[in-house]
């Protein structure tokens, strides 16, 4: 009985190969360690959740470039977001602070 992870060997090792390259990428993008090691993880994740997708070894690494670009998008929509809340957060704040103080 095989599983899947001993059908795929050699394809997951070809996408681990990868990985230098693959950060390289993502954190010229998010110039953000931390990020850069989010975005990566997410990458990979995605990439063996659809590993079946990719026929052609030679097609890993745009395949993966691909992943990491929509998941940088993501990203940047996600962390524009959470900025466009804390300013709204922060300026309904100072106008509770204001109308506490002129009342």
């Amino acid at each position: 009985m095989s599983n899947g992870t001993t059908h795929h060997g050699p394809m997951l090792r070809r996408v681990l190969q990868h990985r230098t390259a693959l950060y390289a990428y993502i954190f010229a993008c998010v110039r953000k360690h931390s990020e850069a090691d989010d975005i990566l993880q997410d990458v990979f994740v995605a990439a063996v959740e659809s590993i079946d997708q990719i026929k052609d070894e030679a097609g890993v690494l745009p395949w993966l470039r691909e992943i990491a670009r929509r998941r940088i998008l993501a990203h940047g929509v996600a962390e524009r977001r959470t900025i466009a809340i804390l300013r709204q957060s922060r300026h309904r704040s100072m106008e509770s602070v204001i109308k506490s103080r002129c009342a």
